[in-house]
């Protein structure tokens, strides 16, 4: 029961991370550009969607579920990287902060 409720919080957090990204992509994209990043966006979703749990189940199956961590852990670690080396700051020093 404990990993039904673990499943159905990280689909939680993925649709509200999705939600955030395709409203970044209205916010961040020229409007000639939008329909080729929101096609982009689900495609690798659907993508994602069929590759993953495939992959996951065999990869499950021929070397056991700590295998997994051997495949997450370096994709987090690059998805880390290149949003470091990707992603402006975006902050805005002339703004007031909620504290003043």
């Amino acid at each position: 029961m404990q990993w039904v409720i673990g499943a159905y919080t990280l689909c939680l957090a993925t649709l509200s991370l999705s939600a955030g990204a395709l409203g970044d992509a209205q916010t961040f994209h020229e409007p000639r550009e939008r329909g080729r990043v929101i096609a982009g966006a689900a495609m690798a979703g659907g993508l994602a969607g069929v590759v993953g749990p495939t992959a996951g189940g065999l990869l499950i199956a021929l070397a056991g579920w700590q295998a997994i961590f051997l495949v997450n852990l370096p994709i987090g670690a690059a998805i880390l990287w290149m949003g470091a080396r990707s992603v402006s700051e975006s902050a805005d020093p002339e703004h007031a902060s909620l504290d003043r």
